[in-house]
């Protein structure tokens, strides 16, 4: 980096999110970081998303993405080359700052150079539903979990090195997982992606049955892609799906409410079931090509 505090590119996706831009934009220009600029991706938002934004960026730092042709790739790589900054972080529009310092933390490792990426502590909503809280509070808090799988990597929060997506840009082909894939590919080149636990954001997402299902179809679809492999019916869904909801179950229980168990169930077993078939579906799509 080229000065104490090099440039920050803070790179904003949108579409409908009137409900917590304003809170999230407001938050982020209480940040002590001194040196951003703001770019916005708006998928063509009606509800007054648009509004908001033009409080903060000019028609130069708004790029407008049509909705039947988003893909996440190709729009990540576009802002990525107009931007300025020595640095680019992500930061989506219902991703809500928890303190002033959350930018300062969050690419302290890039400026000290001891990171290519990192990503923020995650803390689920006050709404969030009693099996989604479990999923952020075991994948974020300290790490100490998480720490353990290797590819673990989220884009909802991130900064990386501006010169590092030029020379290695997202996935073009990707509708979901382009995070995960850009960071197994990374850590195979020996980039070094760091988790910052002081970098605190609250943000999830109570997902209706159907969603659930769409979702994880799609991860699961993604999944065969980046890592190329085929599950079985026993390890690539019945035990780990057990084993979750052993873990669910232990989790209602330490914290006093063992009948919130029965919530947790289904949605579990959907994440679980609709993630396997995804990927025994690219699968066999992959075979018959």
């Amino acid at each position: 980096m080229t000065q104490l505090f090099p440039l920050v590119s803070l790179i904003i996706r949108s579409r409908n999110d009137v409900r917590d831009i304003a809170l999230n934009l407001d938050a982020l220009a209480h940040q002590t970081y001194p040196h951003v600029e703001l770019l916005f991706a708006d998928c063509e938002s009606t509800d007054g998303t648009d509004d908001v934004i033009r409080q903060y960026a000019d028609d130069a730092h708004i790029v407008k993405i049509p909705p039947e042709s988003y893909k996440p790739g190709p729009v990540l790589n576009r802002m990525v080359k107009l931007a300025k900054g020595e640095i680019v972080v992500f930061h989506n529009s219902d991703c809500i700052p928890l303190d002033s310092h959350y930018l300062a933390n969050l690419v302290a490792p890039l400026i000290s150079k001891t990171a290519d990426a990192t990503f923020a502590n995650q803390h689920p909503r006050c709404d969030a539903e009693f099996w989604v809280r479990k999923d952020y509070e075991r994948a974020f808090g300290d790490g100490s979990i998480s720490k353990h799988w290797p590819n673990f990597f989220s884009l909802v929060s991130s900064a990386f090195v501006r010169q590092t997506l030029l020379d290695f840009p997202f996935s073009e082909t990707l509708q979901y997982s382009e995070d995960v894939d850009w960071a197994f590919h990374a850590r195979a080149r020996g980039q070094h992606i760091v988790y910052v636990p002081d970098a605190h954001v609250t943000h999830s997402h109570n997902y209706t049955i159907s969603e659930i299902r769409k979702r994880f179809w799609n991860e699961g679809v993604a999944d065969f892609y980046i890592y190329g492999k085929v599950p079985t019916f026993w390890r690539g869904f019945l035990i780990p799906t057990l084993i979750e909801t052993v873990r669910d179950a232990v989790y209602a229980c330490r914290r006093s409410h063992p009948f919130k168990f029965l919530s947790m169930i289904r949605p579990r077993w959907t994440q679980r079931w609709n993630a396997y078939c995804g990927n025994r579906f690219a699968a066999e799509k992959g075979a018959g090509q």
